[in-house]
């Protein structure tokens, strides 16, 4: 196994971070954007992945396919030395009023789809992972991906309304209703004249392009100073390897890590083992008039491939 001095690194809105081995092995992606990244816009509430107010996008490659996959994750749930060699992105990442703000950011101001706006974070970057993950959307699969998302002021309508107008089955009469969405980024806040697109002040856009390589995803051992040991695998043998020098102490297989807000640890375990990079989990195998699905498959992709 190889150590590591610093933890582990990830990329957040194009800058590369690293992940000292002096914080808590539970610390989540969450509290690293907000309190050492210092982006504010990533709200922290219900931290049990229900309210959808946390999420951002994460960009990694298929650990079976090796496809650079980009979609919607709840930042409370991730742990963040989970995050090893992911690129992602915030709301800061996708627009602002210096910028110029991203469609999606800009559709849902015009369409009213704000009010005390602290679920407005959340669904802005539920839509934009979504329209990356698939570009040609239909309303019912626009409306069918906010069941993360919670909102106690609009009811929904108008958010679910301007979403929508993405949609390549949008009527006419909401297509028009979102049209006039320019006038909230025609004039430059920095130069005080007229946008040709978003972010050309400043030569660049809003949106991160850059690819990032996942780094090497082998076999490696993190302890971190307060003694508890983090473990990326890659391999299923390995699993059981590490399960064995494990022994008697308490340890977890770090997936989805959705059991967070329902089984709460009040305390670091001693052993975390990542197994999201372990290609045979996220296999999908078809021989003899069986499947055998990997159990990292996410239901989404269980769907579709059905």
């Amino acid at each position: 196994m190889v150590g590591f001095k610093e933890a582990s690194t990830l990329v957040i809105n194009g800058k590369t971070y690293s992940v000292p081995d002096s914080l808590p092995a539970n610390t989540t992606l969450n509290e690293f954007i907000r309190n050492h990244a210092h982006l504010k816009g990533t709200k922290s509430m219900c931290l049990e992945g229900g309210c959808g107010a946390c999420i951002v996008t994460a960009t990694y490659r298929h650990p079976d396919t090796g496809k650079e996959l980009q979609h919607a994750v709840n930042s409370c749930l991730v742990p963040v030395f989970a995050c090893r060699g992911w690129k992602i992105t915030t709301v800061e990442g996708i627009g602002s009023k210096t910028k110029g703000y991203n469609d999606v950011q800009a559709r849902l101001a015009k369409g009213n789809g704000s009010q005390c706006g602290y679920c407005s974070v959340g669904m802005v970057m539920n839509m934009y992972s979504l329209m990356k993950t698939k570009p040609e959307l239909t309303m019912k699969e626009i409306e069918n991906s906010f069941g993360g998302n919670l909102c106690r002021c609009t009811g929904y309508r108008p958010i679910l309304d301007s979403f929508k107008s993405f949609a390549k089955d949008a009527p006419k009469w909401l297509v028009d209703k979102c049209a006039d969405i320019e006038d909230l980024i025609t004039i430059c806040p920095v130069k005080k004249k007229p946008c040709v697109r978003n972010g050309s002040c400043t030569g660049e856009s809003c949106e991160d392009t850059e690819v990032v390589d996942v780094c090497d995803v082998s076999l490696s051992k993190i302890t971190l100073q307060d003694g508890n040991n983090w473990y990326h695998v890659s391999e299923k043998k390995e699993i059981f390897e590490i399960l064995d020098m494990c022994g008697d102490s308490d340890y977890m297989l770090v997936g989805g890590n959705t059991a967070h807000g329902v089984y709460r640890t009040k305390y670091p375990l001693a052993h975390y083992i990542n197994v999201n990079n372990v290609a045979q989990l996220h296999s999908i195998v078809e021989a003899g008039g069986t499947i055998v699905l990997g159990a990292n498959n996410t239901l989404t992709t269980t769907m579709e491939y059905f």
